[in-house]
Formats: structure tokens, sequence, C-alpha cells
């Protein structure tokens, strides 16, 4: 404690000395102003603050900085107390434990880590990454090339999480009882979490594979994708091959057997909504020899889902063709082409006990098989 009053009391010599001769306007109106490797903690109230370098701030309970910048590698901890407005810029590193935020800018590589507490909202700008995993918040919004992740919380109050721009969102969890968008030509993967609404605008990418929605919107040049199992069309919606048209209620099962339905509208003919089948790579509509051949072709590389990367892992291996294998004659509806033929059994027999014999050889053994 009596270290922490020294610092102020020197922060607040410096601050007056930095007035005296001439400091930038930002630095002369900062209640305290730390740089190089110097730290602080907040029991009291101020009206702003500046941070520099590697140095650092703690603000406790009973502290309050109405606005608060930090700039270089400089880092904040907001552990039970409360902020105005905080603005992170360069590399510099926010973590919140709890306590209150009005608002929260992060800008250039800055980090943000948020574990509960509340904000009125979050903006993410340049290559800034905000990761939110609990609390409750309002408005929510990715731009640029910022990532944001979302793996808990409670978003009600103000209604939105957006993403923006080329900005890449992941929401794995959380509840979002209003909307989440995608703009621009951001990428929006959805793995979990409740939505009352989601929309794709412009030429953004969605991917849903997992998690509870009420209504799904799609626009513009937008691309949606569902990735799951044992589709059923309501009336008003019919499909070629992989891509759904119209509007209607889309039921299916995630991978993990889980049940769901969503009201789907699409503004066609500019959007491009898919219902994926697990397993099948090439969009045809069912899981079939063409698939296995795409998977199999592609083993070992780099790639995405319509080379064979089924889990998304960015590489094809046996997980992928485990999942293949797993769906083998999925389709939108019983048909005699959806099942595979005998002697086609017999490989996929054999390449699955290969593949559960010796783990990491099973899809080169199955393409020796097929390439004789």
């Amino acid at each position: 404690m009596n270290r922490a009053r020294h610092t102020r009391k020197y922060v607040a010599m410096a601050v007056a000395m930095l007035v005296w001769a001439g400091a930038p306007a930002e630095e002369s109106r900062a209640d305290f102003l730390l740089w190089e490797d110097q730290q602080l903690t907040l029991y009291d109230s101020h009206l702003s603050g500046t941070l520099y370098d590697r140095s650092g701030v703690e603000i406790m309970t009973g502290g309050d900085v109405r606005i608060l910048r930090a700039y270089h590698q400089s880092s904040v901890h907001l552990d039970v107390g409360s902020v105005g407005y905080l603005y992170a810029y360069d590399t510099s590193a926010v973590r919140i434990t709890t306590g209150s935020l009005r608002w929260l800018y992060a800008h250039d590589g800055s980090t943000v880590h948020i574990n509960s507490g509340s904000s009125g909202g979050v903006d993410a700008y340049g290559s800034s990454a905000v990761r939110i995993a609990g609390g409750t918040h309002s408005s929510v919004f990715a731009h640029e090339s910022s990532s944001l992740e979302i793996s808990g919380g409670d978003f009600t109050e103000y209604k939105y999480v957006s993403a923006y721009d080329s900005a890449t969102l992941n929401v794995s969890g959380g509840t979002f009882p209003w909307v989440l968008y995608g703009h621009g030509s951001s990428i929006v993967n959805i793995t979990g979490g409740g939505f009352r609404f989601v929309k794709a605008n412009d030429s953004s990418v969605v991917s849903i594979s997992n998690g509870t929605i009420a209504s799904l919107r799609a626009y513009g040049t937008s691309t949606v994708r569902l990735i799951a199992r044992k589709f059923r069309l309501g009336d008003g919606l019919w499909i070629d091959g992989a891509r759904l048209y119209g509007g209607g209620l889309l039921s299916g099962e995630w991978s993990g057997g889980e049940r769901w339905s969503v009201d789907i509208q699409i503004d066609n003919p500019g959007p491009t909504v898919l219902a994926m089948l697990i397993g099948d790579v090439d969009l045809s509509g069912y899981v079939d020899d063409d698939d296995l051949s795409l998977v199999l072709a592609n083993w070992g590389t780099e790639t995405e889902w319509t080379d064979g990367d089924l889990d998304s892992s960015g590489l094809v291996d046996d997980d992928d063709l485990s999942l293949l294998l797993a769906n083998w004659g999925a389709g939108p509806a019983p048909a005699p082409e959806a099942i595979p033929e005998p002697a086609t059994l017999s490989l996929l027999a054999i390449g699955g006990l290969a593949l559960l014999r010796r783990k990491g050889f099973a899809g080169q053994a199955v393409l020796r098989r097929r390439s004789r």
C-alpha cells in the first residue's frame, strides 16, 4: 500500500513537470502517467490515466478511472473497479476479471481478455484480438481485420454483436437474445451458443455447426454454411445438391446428435445457403465415392471443406476420413443411388479397419488399394 502511495506521489510530480515543460495536451490532462516499468495499484478515483512502454495499472475495489489509455506494451488489469472509456493501442494488453466498463476500444495489435464483469460495449479495430468468456455485455463490434472470440457471456441490453470488413468472429457459447450480424467480407463461425437472430449481409461467410438459432436470414451475396446431418426441409424450402432456396423451417442434427430447427429466409438469388452434410465434400447432397476420392486425393494437405477438410482443422487426415465413413450414404432423402454398392461397402470396411489398427496410415492404405 505504501509503495502504491509513493508511486502515485512520484507520478503526480512527474505530471506537474510535464505540464510546466509544455507536454502534449493528452499527457497534461492525465491524473497519472506511467512509463518504462512503472506499476500502479488504484483504490481511488481518477479523471484519466495514460500508460506507455511496459508500465501497468491494476484497478481494485474503489478504483475508478473515467478515461484510460494504454500504449506500447503496457498492461491494464481491471479487477473489481470501474473504467469509463478504455483505449488500447499498439500491443498493449487488457485483462478484465470483473468490475464494470462503459466502453472499450481495442486498436492496432492490442489484446483484450474479458472473463466476467459488465460492459456497455466493445469495439475492436486493426488486428486487435478480443476474447470474451463471460459477463454481461451490450454491443460488441469487430472491425477491419480484428478477431473476436466469444465462449460465454450474456449479450442482452443493447442487442447487437456484429462483424464488419474482414474481421473474424468465432462464437462457441453465450446467450444472444437479439441479433448477431455478419457484414462486409467478415467471417463468422458458430459452434455453440443461443441466438434469436443470425443475419448474413453483404459478402460475409457464416458457418454454423452447433448451437440454438431461432431465425436465420441471408442477404446480398453472403454465404451461409449449415454443417450437420439428417436435414429435413419444411414447406417453402427446396434444395439443389447442397444449396437451399426459398424460406421455411429447416431441421436436422449436429454432429453430436443434438436436434435443432431454424426458420430460414433467403433473399434469392443473391445469397448462397448450403445444407452441408457431414462428409459431403463435393456438396452434391450425398456422401459417396466422389467424396472419398477427394479426401484421398488431398490426403495430408492443408486445405478446406470442399477438398476434404471436414473438421476444419486445416489438414486432411484420419479424422476427416472417420467423419466421411461414419456418414457414408447420407443424402437429403432415401434414394437407390445413395446406397453404396456391396463392393464399395467392402472397400470402406477394410479402410475403416485400417484406420482403427494403424491410425496415421489409414488414408495411405486406402489410397494404395484404390490405385490398383
